[in-house]
């Protein structure tokens, strides 16, 4: 899977973002829709309903709504993850 994960240029982009793994990289390719279908990063109908069936404060919710939309950008971009300028 690693080895596969090092061809795909999809998922070595994927893998440049902080907490996605070479298995995280397959999966996202093999199991998420295109990211093209999206206009934003937040447009997925799953994550709407989670959001609503939780609370807003719920502590996983955020960081991984944040993660989704960073997978999108970089999926739809066909850019390297770039981490934000420091403040």
């Amino acid at each position: 899977m690693r080895k596969r994960a090092k061809e795909s240029d999809e998922a070595k982009r994927l893998i440049t973002i902080p907490g996605i793994s070479p298995i995280c990289a397959m999966a996202i390719q093999a199991f998420a829709p295109p990211m093209e279908g999206f206009r934003r990063g937040t447009d997925d109908p799953w994550l709407d309903a989670l959001l609503k069936r939780k609370p807003p404060m719920l502590a996983a919710a955020a960081p991984a709504s944040k993660m989704a939309r960073v997978v999108w950008v970089v999926a739809t971009t066909k850019e390297s993850y770039r981490a934000p300028a420091s403040a």
